[in-house]
């Protein structure tokens, strides 16, 4: 709100395309998926705390403070990491506010009549005010180092936080916004302003770029309908593959003591991720087949668009984990127990989801301000961000693309380096066939996923879809997901093992 007061007064000029529908959406999905995380690794952490002692919280609601009091555990990197996170979760924006008015406080007092600096500052008064009561509270609630005994004093701060501030928003907007008091006074009066403002506007788009997509036609792998059952047949079995695999996987993982490791959990994890993959696209698309109706509504596009790059970017961090994992492991073993802790693994797990939703939030929110007016047809057999020719949306995908598959291999390459140089320096050939054998499975799956992925995506330029893009998209959304449990459970002889043992119902001998 403070960057939208800065361009008003600050940038009039470019205000309509700096701020623009686009712009107001990304910047909500961004403060929602920061968010998101913040609050995710907050709850992962404590979440690893032990509270068996006293189990009485002195306030009206559950909050970090108070629940840091409770713990049997040290809360000292708990209470670290609410500082830290507090300082980059208020401090940013606070810069950014701060910033931004010091801009517009020198551009209104170079206005000359007194009556243009009044309304000028009249805008912004309001944002102000509730800046000042939000951060004000939440500072003191939350920027203290050391557990501090819960007191009136905390209960009369929560109460400003959680019911005066929210009260007092809408107080504050509406008495010195006299746009804001006509509306309510016409919506109070039964003239219905915003329903007639919303169907102008949709008139006006309608006028503008034609009749709208309300649907989407996927082509599908193969358009000869004699080829369809076979089609059916080869998919519904790579599956039912894939998905007994990695639940075989996790259900041995999760029964076999022995597995109850690091490099075990992440594996879990990644079969988790590997059944939600291809259950995304694969069972939509056997429908089709089956009932060979291709239509996709808009709003279940997008849904399938948000959820397969959820999984997927889940995939590049946790490939990432586990290369760390392993780099610990043969690096660093005589501090891996504490530096692959539990708390540590959950973190690497919630941090993996929450850089996942915010990158496809960000996709998913930039693809839905597109206008679908035209032709309606992908050559394609799932939604994916593929079929749009919108310049922006294509730099966007290929420079956060780039992030989110750069820093990852850059982290598994630099992990796999030293992982190399310890292993080389092993003098018994045993010794290193063995531990290069612990990440000869991870390292398949690696070049795997990042090969098929970065020939998808790494591409500036809409290409005209063709077969190429539909194998790629076979690799990316069945033969990866298939082949994982394939590569772990016949390179590993402990996940051979537990799966024996459970097929057999032999319990392990621990």
């Amino acid at each position: 709100m403070a960057y939208d007061r800065f361009l008003a007064i600050c940038r009039p000029l470019t205000y309509s395309t700096r701020m623009s529908q686009m712009v107001q959406r990304i910047l909500v999905a961004v403060s929602w998926a920061c968010a998101f995380t913040n609050a995710l690794t907050h709850t992962v952490a404590i979440s690893t705390l032990n509270f068996c002692g006293p189990n009485v919280i002195n306030h009206f609601y559950c909050d970090l403070p108070q629940l840091f009091q409770l713990s049997c555990s040290s809360t000292q990197l708990n209470e670290l990491l609410l500082f830290c996170l507090s300082i980059l979760m208020a401090g940013v924006p606070v810069i950014f506010i701060v910033t931004s008015y010091i801009h517009v406080a020198a551009a209104v007092l170079r206005i000359r009549s007194a009556e243009g600096r009044k309304k000028a500052f009249s805008t912004c008064s309001s944002h102000l005010t509730v800046v000042g009561i939000f951060y004000g509270t939440g500072v003191f609630s939350y920027m203290r180092l050391g557990s501090v005994e819960a007191s009136d004093k905390d209960k009369g701060i929560g109460t400003l936080n959680t019911v005066i501030s929210p009260m007092l928003n809408p107080l504050i907007y509406s008495l010195r916004n006299p746009d804001v008091q006509g509306a309510l006074q016409r919506v109070l009066t039964g003239k219905r302003a915003l329903a007639f403002f919303f169907k102008e506007l949709m008139s006006q788009k309608s006028e503008a770029n034609g009749t709208a997509v309300t649907e989407f036609i996927l082509l599908g792998l193969v358009e000869t309908p004699g080829l369809r059952p076979v089609v059916f047949i080869l998919f519904l079995f790579a599956y039912l593959v894939t998905v007994g695999g990695n639940l075989s996987i996790l259900a041995a993982i999760l029964v076999e003591p022995k597995l109850h490791t690091p490099m075990y959990f992440f594996l879990g994890n990644l079969s988790v991720l590997d059944v939600g993959c291809i259950t995304v696209t694969i069972p939509s698309m056997l429908s089709r087949l089956l009932s060979q109706k291709r239509t996709v509504p808009y709003g279940a596009c997008l849904t399938q668009l948000f959820f397969f790059h959820q999984l997927a970017d889940v995939d590049c961090f946790l490939l990432t984990a586990m290369a760390y994992d392993r780099f610990l492991a043969i690096c660093r073993p005589l501090t891996y127990s504490t530096r692959m802790s539990q708390m540590v693994q959950r973190i690497l797990v919630a941090v993996s989801w929450a850089c996942a939703f915010t990158n496809a939030l960000t996709h998913t929110v930039a693809i839905s301000t597109l206008n679908f007016c035209g032709p309606n047809v992908i050559n394609h057999f799932y939604c994916d961000l593929s079929c749009s020719s919108i310049q922006l949306n294509e730099l966007l995908l290929f420079a956060v693309g780039f992030i989110m598959a750069g820093t990852p291999v850059t982290l598994i390459i630099t992990s796999y380096a030293h992982v190399a140089a310890a292993v080389l320096g092993i003098h018994s050939a045993a010794g290193r066939k063995k531990a290069f054998s612990t990440c000869g499975s991870h390292l398949t799956v690696v070049v795997i996923f990042y090969g098929s992925g970065i020939f998808n995506y790494m591409r500036l330029g809409s290409a005209q879809l063709s077969d190429k893009d539909k194998a790629v998209g076979i690799f990316n959304t069945v033969v990866n997901p298939m082949l994982n449990p394939i590569i772990y459970s016949l390179r590993n002889p402990g996940v051979q093992g537990a799966l024996w043992r459970m097929l057999t119902g032999r319990r392990s001998l621990t």
